[in-house]
């Protein structure tokens, strides 16, 4: 079982890989084949086979699938959650100087 530490050790491919466990077992849980999944996503069962074998399949394929797997709420849930911002980060993008000055003669 992965956890927040054995995660962020993990590079692209090897968290793609994980991905791909995670999503046949949940396939598997719902009793659909690979077969299923891709035709209720609309998409083609090599998808569905290359994702599980943790190959990258764009992220709009992914969503659909996860949606397919009910997972998509929890997925958003991640996604959407606020990120406050520090008071020390908005008063110093408040106060720096400009990157760039346009001409005034223009």
């Amino acid at each position: 079982m992965l956890n927040q530490y054995t995660i962020d050790g993990l590079t692209i491919p090897e968290l793609l890989k994980e991905t791909g466990i995670s999503i046949k077992r949940k396939r598997i849980n719902k009793q659909f084949k690979q077969k299923t999944l891709a035709e209720k996503a609309g998409v083609n069962v090599n998808t569905i086979i290359a994702l599980e074998n943790g190959k990258n399949i764009g992220f709009d394929k992914f969503l659909t699938i996860l949606r397919e797997l009910g997972e998509l709420p929890n997925f958003f849930n991640f996604c959407l959650k606020p990120e406050p911002i520090l008071p020390s980060i908005v008063f110093k993008t408040k106060n720096k100087e400009p990157k760039r000055v346009r001409d005034k003669n223009n």
